[in-house]
């Protein structure tokens, strides 16, 4: 019970030390003795076991004979001051087509091509070491870093599959591309401007 309940409250983006005051709060509230003696390093320790269940269980759908293909989706994002790129991996199993969250890794060296692709190919070759032979498609943001021609991740990663790698710039990234360019167009700039300092204001 004091597990499941703490991952319910992690899943819904708590931090480990709110986890454990809420689940606190609950134990004082409603004399439930189950719930005593948690802390913010429990809740850790509980989302390191589930963390390292799940990754265990996708590395095993890997490993099945009937998937013979996989699909990587990445995108570099921000949260509370933290870089992370972020992971998805897909595959059909058993007729079913699985959009698996994979990781969000934190980025604390700089956000170059090579960085990002060095990290994430050691994070893969744990994982399931013959990625190479099944990755058929790349999907990415517009992000110069991701999509360059030369060297950018997207690039990296389609020399070292070992087949032919389709490669996907998102849909939505594109819009946003186009919709960004056209706000900043719009009473030169200014309304670009206010909506953004809005935003700051909201958050803070």
């Amino acid at each position: 019970m004091r597990y499941e309940l703490a991952m319910d409250h992690v899943s819904m983006g708590m931090s480990f030390r709110q986890v454990a005051a809420a689940m606190q709060h609950t134990k004082e509230h409603y004399s439930l003795s189950k719930l005593g003696g948690i802390n913010n390093t429990i809740v850790g320790q509980y989302v390191r076991a589930s963390v390292t269940f799940t990754l265990q269980r996708i590395a095993d759908l890997c490993v099945d004979e009937s998937i013979w293909a996989l699909s990587l989706a990445g995108n570099s994002s921000t949260h509370r001051g933290r870089h992370f790129f972020d992971l998805r991996l897909r595959m059909c199993y058993c007729g079913v087509l699985l959009n698996l969250h994979l990781v969000a890794i934190p980025q604390f060296d700089r956000h170059t091509a090579l960085n990002t692709f060095n990290m994430l190919v050691k994070f893969l070759d744990v994982l399931y070491g013959l990625w190479r032979r099944k990755l058929i498609n790349v999907g990415t943001d517009s992000e110069p870093t991701m999509v360059g021609r030369l060297n950018g991740l997207v690039t990296r990663m389609a020399r070292e599959a070992e087949h032919h790698v389709l490669r996907i710039w998102c849909p939505l990234h594109q819009m946003d591309v186009v919709v960004k360019d056209g706000a900043e167009m719009l009473y030169d700039g200014e309304w670009s401007k206010q909506a953004w300092s809005m935003s700051v204001y909201l958050r803070s």
